[in-house]
């Protein structure tokens, strides 16, 4: 009788139709009785029960599992009567099982069963801890510990506060949908499950779920060898800007060090993977407050994220040697380079189109031509019916000899999600990180353009390679009786390149926040870069590595690095169209390729790989900002925090993190307390429109300083607009013949502007009119005395004086906008701002830009006075602003663009179309000094 019924959803149809054919089989063969043994998990076959209470019981508390067992005995049983055994020879088979059975004959089901045991029932090991000096056991001391923290009471408790039900419903409600990928749910990883479960789609509060492991050296010292491993969830029903923050990343679970898990991390995923099966197969009951009602929670995981090394340990297979890439798996395309020691993996032409010209090209590449075709990547249906019938042992192995009977070293486990029953069925189970591949591919580069030493791939081992391979002649090493010399290649720098780009990565000034200070990171005396963090490579690779690196390389080195940089700068998108992805999926490729052509073999690494894949990725999952572990990393770093107990370590971190969570929640019933973990200092910061860099001083400025000032910030508030406009319209229509002056219309607005809206609010009042605060007092007008400092912050940019900013390690702005001058249209613009020191030796709180400079001439159409260096600086701030570097001259700047720039030019000075005339001026007297 197949028995596997048993184990399915109560809520299925199939198990339903299933019940009733065992009750009637039951009743059947009852020998006529009215009733039976009840199999449900409450009368475990002692109490006999009717039809109707054994149909009821089977679909309330379900069978008792452990009715299978009577399988083995019939077995046996029927083996004794086939072959005639005697009592005596059946009696004896039975104690030689018992023998082979574990201690009191019973299998263990779950580790719950195995919960008071003091040694390992396989290696017999002690499960408590042996003093150092008496190898002795220590009671009630584990010798490994596992902290876990119950998802389940977590999701509960967010759906008891409304705000957060509501929130966690954004994936259904408040999502837009127009075919970009901006979440999650607009994936086809989120589609999947809704397609082959209809039943769970259909319910918007349940939770898609990601998991991310790592391990964290709690003391903070690298010296220590110390590796305690955590567990954290992250729910991607909430809004992008809310999954991956603190207060919704939940720890799980942590695993006490000081040696990592390994292959062996299944073991310690079992309650997690039983609170998995619960919330997925039956579902708890919950109650919704922004709803005011109680409904089934369920819950699904869709994938991992991980650094490559747990990426591995997850998966169950090895990510090193021959077959690396756990998605090409076995058909992983590798080399051994016998003078690196090391594997190269290379081949990436086989992924380009058939009728590619790299693919007829031998010399350039391997020397061989490529007529592979790219692999399959594995389907998690596929690698379950592989390994389902496996016998895998836990615990490392002592020597490769011992498994030689082994036949597939490539698989070590079998993933302990599998044992949920959606596993595998989901696209992609486990994703590669970005943050590290982006990182160590950046080593691989400027470890070799630099020649710095333990990070280069190129040396005298690279080139034995290249003679090895029969490729590359000319890279060959040159011996002679003294040495041996090794050509330059095309990536190989002179010195005074090196030079040129340290001292620009020195020199850089980045906004605050932007990233670490590169001078500290960067030497110059011996030409290489230490230190970096992942954030820094990230900032390097995507931005600032192209600007280093221009006119130091030949151009087909520099563009194919270029084009690399370009590739992570796409991927890294926050929002993704299929269309653009499928164009980055070629464009890789043949990076990959070009890349393959000018450096050597031992350049390909694993990570550099892996870069073909991260595409595939994007398309099936979304957005990578979502799935990479920088919020994972950065909530590592609290953990760290929390360690006080250095002998203790993991017991600090799950003291702490209880009482976290435990204020967390009181402090929710009480208002006026910021959230823990939404960065609540940061968002004051910055909701604040201005502050002060330094210390200020008082001065009364005069009362034309005053009005200009007014003038200024009348015409770029939002909130004065309407006043604007009402206004233009008051003196044109009281002035009509001269307002078709546009300069006499505009000279008299910002004249009578300030007055008028003075009056006009002010009458508002008096009529009982609502006017905001904010117009109120713009309106009144300014107070006599204003702040001076050497440095400010405005809308997120950093002014600063010209004797401060040089003194600085970071100059610049976090969002740029510049304000308008006054102007009869009063629209804000919020073009690009300039960053750097400005001019200046003092900033003043209020600004004193409200009226045009009068600028003089002399006969040869030169500027002259005071104004006249104003105008210089205003015009070439005006240009820097509005043109893109990328133009090569100002004859390629469009018409339109020109235009643009002159009208800002003339709204600044008194010029008024006499810029051009004096243009002309002033190019005449050239040619006639030219020609004497």
């Amino acid at each position: 009788m197949d028995k596997s019924w048993m184990m399915e959803n109560r809520m299925f149809r199939e198990y339903e139709l299933r019940v009733e054919a065992f009750i009637q089989f039951g009743f059947r063969n009852g020998k006529g009785s009215s009733t039976i043994r009840c199999p449900c998990l409450k009368c475990r076959n002692r109490l006999s029960q009717d039809e109707s209470t054994v149909r009821y019981h089977l679909y309330a508390n379900g069978i008792d599992q452990r009715f299978t067992k009577l399988s083995a005995l019939v077995r046996l049983y029927n083996l004794k009567v086939r072959f005639g055994w005697s009592n005596a020879s059946f009696f004896e088979l039975l104690a030689t099982i018992s023998e082979l059975l574990p201690e009191n004959n019973k299998m263990s089901i779950s580790i719950k069963d195995l919960a008071d045991i003091s040694r390992c029932p396989k290696c017999n090991i002690s499960r408590w801890k042996t003093s150092k000096n008496s190898n002795e056991e220590i009671k009630g001391v584990a010798a490994k510990q596992l902290w876990y923290f119950s998802i389940v009471s977590r999701f509960l408790r967010m759906f008891k506060n409304s705000e957060y039900a509501k929130n966690l419903c954004w994936h259904a409600n408040d999502r837009k949908v127009n075919g970009v990928l901006r979440h999650p749910a607009d994936t086809p990883s989120w589609r999947l499950v809704d397609h082959l479960w209809p039943d769970f789609g259909s319910e918007p509060r349940n939770l898609c779920l990601g998991l991310s492991t790592d391990d964290i050296n709690p003391y903070g010292d690298l010296s220590m060898k110390y590796s305690c491993w955590h567990v954290i969830a992250t729910i991607y029903n909430l809004p992008p800007w809310l999954c991956i923050r603190r207060k919704y990343l939940i720890l799980t679970m942590l695993i006490s060090g000081p040696k990592q898990p390994r292959y062996d991390i299944n073991v310690y995923l079992a309650p997690l993977i039983d609170d998995l099966k619960l919330m997925w197969e039956e579902g708890v009951q919950c109650f919704n407050a922004h709803r005011n009602e109680i409904f089934t929670m369920r819950a699904v995981l869709l994938w991992t994220i991980n650094d490559f090394h747990a990426y591995g340990n997850l998966y169950g297979c090895s990510v090193k040697g021959y077959k690396a890439c756990p998605i090409c798996g076995e058909e992983t395309s590798s080399i051994r380079l016998p003078h690196g020691k090391k594997n190269a993996y290379m081949g990436h032409r086989k992924y380009l189109p058939s009728h590619h010209p790299y693919r007829r090209q031998k010399k350039a590449f391997d020397g061989n031509q490529e007529h592979g075709t790219p692999p399959l990547p594995l389907s998690g249906e596929t690698i379950y019916n592989r390994l389902k019938d496996k016998t895998f042992p836990c615990g490392k192995r002592s020597s490769r000899r011992l498994n030689e009977d082994i036949p597939n070293d490539y698989w070590k486990r079998i993933s302990a999600f599998y044992e949920l029953a959606y596993w595998k069925k989901l696209h992609v189970r486990h994703y590669l990180n970005v943050m590290h591949i982006e990182k160590n591919v950046l080593m691989n580069i400027i470890g070799t353009l630099l020649d710095i030493p333990g990070k280069r791939k190129d040396g005298l081992s690279a080139r034995l390679d290249l003679v090895e391979m029969n490729i590359r002649p000319e890279l060959a090493p040159v011996s002679d009786e003294s040495r041996t010399y090794i050509p330059a290649a095309c990536y190989t720098l002179s010195r005074e390149e090196k030079i040129s780009i340290c001292r620009t990565l020195s020199d850089l000034k980045v906004p605050e926040g932007y990233s670490s200070n590169f001078k500290s990171l960067v030497s110059l005396e011996n030409l290489m870069l230490f230190g970096l963090k992942s954030h820094d490579c990230h900032v390097l690779m995507q931005q600032l590595l192209p600007i280093a690196i221009c006119g130091v390389l030949p151009n087909n080195v520099r563009v194919v690095i270029t084009r690399l940089c370009s590739f992570f700068n796409a991927i890294c998108s926050k929002t993704l169209r299929i269309s653009d992805l499928d164009k980055l999926q070629q464009d890789v490729v043949e990076t990959l390729c070009l890349l393959e052509k000018y450096f050597p073999p031992s350049f390909f690494t694993i990570m550099v790989h892996l870069c073909f894949h991260l595409v595939r990725e994007a398309k099936i999952c979304g957005p990578i900002y979502l799935r990479w572990m920088y919020p994972f990393e950065r909530y590592m770093k609290v953990l760290k925090s929390y360690v006080r107990n250095r002998n203790r370590p993991e017991g600090s971190i799950a003291e702490a993190h209880i009482c976290e969570e435990a204020v967390e929640f009181c402090s929710e019933f009480l208002s006026g307390l910021d959230p823990i973990g939404l960065d609540s200092f940061k968002s004051r910061e910055e909701g604040r429109i201005e502050r002060p860099l330094s210390v200020g001083s008082s001065i009364t400025p005069s009362q034309v300083v005053l009005k200009q000032a007014h003038l200024h910030i009348l015409e770029n508030i939002e909130e004065v607009q309407p006043y604007r406009e009402r206004h233009m319209e008051i003196l044109k229509s009281s002035n009509p013949r001269r307002a078709r002056n546009e300069k006499w219309l505009r000279d008299e607005h910002n004249r009578s502007f300030p007055n008028w809206i003075r009056d006009e609010v002010m009458r508002e009042i008096q009529e009982g009119q609502v006017v905001s605060t904010t117009i109120k007092w713009i309106a009144h007008g300014l107070h006599p005395v204003v702040m001076i400092y050497k440095g400010y912050k405005v809308n997120g940019i950093c002014y600063n004086t010209k004797p401060r900013g040089p003194s600085l390690e970071k100059q610049a702005r976090l969002e740029a906008g510049c304000s308008n001058v006054p102007s009869t249209e009063g629209v804000i613009n919020k073009g690009k701002g300039t960053c750097g020191p400005t001019g200046m030796f003092e900033i003043v709180r209020v600004s004193c830009d409200g009226h045009k400079r009068v600028v003089e001439y002399n006969e040869l159409g030169q500027p002259i006075g005071e104004s006249a260096t104003k105008l210089k600086s205003f015009i070439g701030t005006t240009v820097r602003v509005h043109v893109p570097i990328s133009y090569q001259s100002w004859k390629d700047v469009p018409t339109e663009l020109k235009d643009k720039i002159y009208e800002l030019i003339e709204k600044a000075s008194t010029s008024n179309g006499e810029l051009i005339d004096r243009g002309l001026v002033w190019k005449k007297a050239r040619t006639t000094k030219d020609e004497r």
